[in-house]
């Protein structure tokens, strides 16, 4: 295998696709601003109009309330959680960092009920000035 033109191909996928997702991206955001315009133009007319819902051939526009929850104080809220036994109260997903740090801090241990799973991968970056040739490496 020559690891130069692998790694140059690596590179140049990843360079492509960068490229691809930041075309995308500045399209995508523009695709929302003029979607966001044409919400606030709809939501207007449907006020002015005194109206909760619209038909029309194209289509069905109706508005409703979305209620967003916002943690302004977690040390309340965790004891909301204790004493209730609320815990549905989160959503369901584990933070790497605490996990690491726990295993690091307990030999290698997991807190009960957790599984790690770890995946061998690898890094490649464009070649610095203090890089040498690190073929051997």
């Amino acid at each position: 295998m020559d690891v130069e033109k692998v790694i140059g191909a690596y590179r140049a996928i990843r360079e492509r696709r960068s490229q691809l997702k930041a075309q995308y991206e500045q399209e995508d955001r523009q695709l929302k601003d003029h979607l966001e315009r044409l919400d606030v133009a709809l939501l207007k007319h449907m006020q002015d109009t005194h109206t909760k819902s619209l038909t029309t051939s194209m289509g069905l526009v109706y508005s409703y309330i979305d209620t967003i929850p916002r943690a302004a104080d977690w040390g309340a809220i965790y004891e909301f959680i204790k004493t209730h036994d609320a815990f549905e109260m989160l959503e369901r997903r584990l933070t790497k960092t605490f996990v690491n740090r726990y295993r690091e801090i307990n030999h290698g241990a997991t807190p009960p009920g957790v599984d790690v799973i770890q995946l061998m991968k690898i890094g490649v970056r464009k070649p610095s000035a203090k890089d040498g040739d690190n073929s051997n490496e």
